[in-house]
């Protein structure tokens, strides 16, 4: 069972769904969006002089708090902070659901495409501008 104390950083419990949802999508009378004192140490030790590009097109992936997974679908909220994007599942789900990693990372898998039944591959008809499996 869920609680106020299971949530990660930057969510909220919200008490009538009884989850952790994103801070700016719970009502509640405290301040709406949390905020963050700076880290004690750099994130890395070579300067990067610029800030590091998150390739939006290469595809993100996001905590869903509402199923406890990372997903890639590009429907992350408006506004929502750096913090929670990442470039791959796996770093999401280990900030985010270290605890529900095994679920978190199979959940974030790209469906595979159905197999074709025998005798039911698709071939171009160049000659009627179609696509036939007979």
């Amino acid at each position: 069972e869920v609680n106020k104390f299971d949530c990660s950083e930057g969510t909220l419990y919200y008490e009538q769904g009884g989850y952790c949802n994103w801070a700016d999508q719970v009502t509640c009378e405290t301040t709406r969006m949390p905020s963050y004192e700076p880290t004690v140490s750099p994130s890395s030790t070579e300067p990067t002089y610029e800030p590091t590009q998150l390739d939006i097109e290469a595809g993100v992936f996001y905590p869903n708090f509402n199923t406890g997974t990372c997903s890639g679908d590009g429907n992350f909220p408006k506004n929502v902070g750096r913090q929670y994007l990442f470039s791959n599942a796996a770093n999401c789900c280990d900030k985010y659901f270290p605890t529900n990693r095994k679920n978190c990372l199979k959940a974030s898998e790209p469906t595979p495409p159905p197999a074709p039944a025998e005798g039911s591959e698709w071939y171009p008809d160049y000659a009627n501008d179609s696509c036939k499996n007979d």
